[in-house]
Order: structure tokens, then C-alpha cells, then sequence
């Protein structure tokens, strides 16, 4: 709105009218692409969680992971890294977990549930 009042109240040249406008459009377009990618990415954080706290209700229950819980971790995990006292889970939209492990949890139960 100040842009046209100025050039109403003052006479502003219309090469600089146009000049300003055609910035305006070009940040407001940068503005709408940044938007849409945070977006898109508040919408595949989502899903992770959503199928990580899926997975990790399986593994507590103590229920066996069936056919579609294996696609799922196929489709969204990248790798699984198991390090001495930790395991780490990378997850193919770059978002990565960690958990420590006592060595009590490794002795003591062959199923042991991460909490993510």
C-alpha cells in the first residue's frame, strides 16, 4: 500500500514503480517457495513420528513385526547403526535417533525397546 501511495502522492516514475513491483513479487515468490519446504517438511516429520510411535508401540508390546511394519522401516529407514552402548537410527529424510544401551539392557532381555 505505501508503494502505491508514493506513487500517487509523489509522482513516482513508473520505471521505478515496475522496478519495485517486480522485486516485491520476486521476494514474495522466495518467500512462498521457503514456506512450502518448511511445510513439506513439518509434513514428513509427521509421518516419521507417526510411524515411529507405531513401531515403538510394536517393539513394547512385545508383538511381532508384521509384513507392513517391515515396508514401513524399509520405505523410511535409511540405516540402522549399532554401536557399542548406543543404537542409531538414520532415517532416509535426514532426521537421525539415538538411544544408549547398558550393557545391564544388552545382557538382561533380547527385546530391548528403545523409547524414541
Amino acid at each position: 500500500l505505501k508503494l502505491h501511495r508514493d506513487k500517487r502522492m509523489r509522482g513516482m516514475p513508473d520505471s521505478e514503480y515496475n522496478a519495485r513491483i517486480q522485486e516485491y513479487s520476486r521476494r514474495m515468490g522466495e518467500i512462498e517457495k521457503q514456506r512450502s519446504k518448511l511445510k513439506n517438511t513439518a509434513d514428513r516429520y509427521s509421518e516419521v513420528k507417526a510411524c515411529l510411535d507405531a513401531f515403538e508401540g510394536n517393539i513394547q508390546s512385545g508383538d511381532i513385526l508384521d509384513v507392513g511394519d517391515g515396508l514401513v522401516m524399509k520405505a523410511l529407514v535409511d540405516r540402522v547403526i549399532i554401536w557399542k552402548g548406543r543404537i542409531e537410527i538414520r532415517f532416509k529424510c535426514g532426521v537421525g535417533v539415538e538411544k544408549r544401551i547398558t550393557d545391564e539392557q544388552r545382557k538382561t532381555t533380547n527385546k530391548y525397546s528403545p523409547s524414541f
